[in-house]
């Protein structure tokens, strides 16, 4: 099987107790089967407490104590490793923040964002992000259809990688470019045009990316007096809806949202003051491109991908602007924390990804029209 990582996923190392926002609280500790069976015969009196300490059912998992997971000890160590080893934690204690996503005989693995020592991981680096590939001993999936689509898929995402990374153009030029890219691409898809032909679309276009950047700036002009206030508010509201996994989400971004007009008018002093945010933002791009468009072999919206994409290294940088205006001063310690809480809100509660998928193609602050007037309100005064 092939393997494909970014660059910095070998370098991941788990902090455990000097974690600033430990995994192991405030998450619903899911148990697979094979830690359940283990700790079911677990003997003696850690034993005991192991079992004592699972809700029962079709989803086991842990019990939080005021949560926190309940082998959390006063100086944030695990006490399952203390007492079993750590080939006794459950596979998402194992795993997370890794993710991987299978498709045919290929196998994608990355970072989360949601994790601060990825976060910085994915953030610290001045140049490109690359991808590493390798071979692996797992077995391909041998009933995986959709390989010629897959390849597709494959080519226009090494487009997009390339679009997103080229610096001759500000990072809010990049994003529309790729808007623009995706929705032709998806025309295609809803044409049910062969993957070949696809494939050879993109192909030809690898050839002459410049005609999508010429096409995102020609199609950016300045907006109406208030609407780019409006489709942010909007946008700020949508996102408000969304379940929480942190209390004190929404009114973080409701403040976000009353305080426009000030932020709007302050914008300017932050893009210009903090040039190297446009290197993050386009990693932050590259990291959402990389984790969810391959996706789009299943559920044909590659569109729905790139928006998601756009509009979260849009609230992410609005979080910036608004944390600047409130204490008077960033740092790279502040965007790591802030990308981050995005990333937990939305990227790790799958009826959060499909409310914004299902809104991608029906609300108005979402369409292309107005994501377009968000990035040129950027661009403008980067």
């Amino acid at each position: 099987m092939k393997l494909t990582y970014p660059d910095y996923y070998p370098a991941f190392r788990c902090s455990a107790s000097g974690c600033e926002d430990n995994c192991c609280i405030g998450w619903e500790i899911d148990i697979d089967e094979r830690a359940y069976a283990d700790y079911m015969v677990q003997e003696g009196a850690f034993g005991q407490r192991l079992r004592g300490s699972i809700a029962q059912g079709e989803a086991p998992h842990f019990l939080l104590q005021g949560e926190r997971c309940p082998f959390l000890n006063e100086r944030n160590l695990c006490e399952i490793i203390l007492n079993l080893g750590e080939s006794a934690l459950c596979e998402i204690c194992t795993q997370h923040p890794r993710f991987h996503e299978w498709f045919g005989d290929i196998k994608e693995s990355g970072v989360g964002l949601c994790c601060e020592e990825a976060a910085k991981l994915i953030l610290q680096n001045d140049g490109p992000i690359t991808f590493i590939q390798t071979e692996t001993d797992e077995p391909a999936d041998l009933d995986f259809e959709d390989e010629p689509l897959l390849n597709a898929l494959l080519a226009a995402r090494n487009m997009l990688f390339a679009l997103l990374q080229d610096r001759r153009f500000s990072i809010w030029d990049r994003l529309t470019a790729a808007l623009v890219f995706a929705e032709q691409l998806q025309a295609h898809l809803e044409e049910e045009a062969a993957p070949e032909r696809i494939r050879a679309w993109v192909e030809a276009r690898q050839a002459a990316p410049g005609v999508f950047m010429d096409k995102a700036q020609g199609q950016t002009r300045p907006a109406a007096e208030g609407t780019e206030r409006r489709i942010l508010g909007e946008l700020l509201a949508f996102y408000q809806t969304l379940e929480p996994i942190d209390s004190g989400w929404p009114d973080q971004l409701g403040q976000l949202r009353t305080s426009l007009s000030t932020l709007l008018a302050e914008r300017k002093g932050f893009l210009q003051a903090h040039r190297a945010c446009a290197t993050e933002y386009e990693h932050l791009a590259v990291y959402f491109v990389y984790r969810y468009m391959l996706k789009a072999v299943y559920d044909g919206d590659v569109l729905g991908k790139i928006k998601l994409m756009a509009a979260s290294v849009l609230l992410i940088a609005w979080l910036d602007i608004a944390h600047w205006h409130a204490a008077h001063a960033f740092c790279k310690a502040d965007q790591v924390r802030l990308a981050k809480r995005y990333s937990k809100e939305i990227e790790y509660c799958e009826e959060n990804l499909q409310r914004f998928a299902d809104a991608s193609w029906e609300e108005g602050f979402l369409s292309m029209e107005s994501l377009a007037v968000l990035l040129e309100g950027m661009a403008r005064e980067a």
